[in-house]
């Protein structure tokens, strides 16, 4: 009896797609649209989360509020990205971080504007809302 291969193999391409529901969160790309970072706020504890949530991961209510995060941040940690996932491959390499807002919560994102070796841990960073060339529209660190 011929042994079953483990593997099957395809010299087609497979490419994926998927929509996401965006209208619980659609004042967060609203507001990317117009060049604000906001994110949700809870009304009962005053927890802030980000990315925005709409039901509060501290005390589980689901009385949330919009608000605006600040720009001002300080740098956590950052890295090099070399070998990335293929969705960004044209656009390798990059520099993200995770930045402490003002207000406490961690954002993690793309770091522009400076090359790795100007990096440190502490420094100051602008949270801000850019247009790339290709027309997407996202928010990136800068340093200040």
């Amino acid at each position: 009896m011929k042994d079953k291969p483990s593997q099957l193999r395809s010299a087609h391409s497979l490419t994926l797609s998927y929509e996401i529901p965006i209208e619980r969160t659609k004042e967060f790309w609203d507001g990317i649209e117009r060049g604000k970072v906001l994110t949700t706020r809870c009304r009962d504890c005053g927890s802030i989360s980000f990315p925005p949530q709409t039901d509060c991961s501290e005390c589980l209510a689901s009385d949330v509020e919009w608000i605006e995060l600040s720009k001002e941040a300080e740098l956590e940690a950052y890295t090099k990205i070399t070998y990335p996932p293929e969705s960004f491959r044209d656009r390798a390499p990059y520099i993200v971080g995770i930045g402490r807002l003002k207000e406490g919560v961690k954002v993690l994102a793309w770091v522009i504007g400076a090359d790795i070796t100007e990096l440190e841990v502490g420094m100051r960073l602008e949270l801000v809302v850019e247009r790339s060339p290709e027309g997407d529209v996202g928010y990136f660190f800068r340093p200040a």
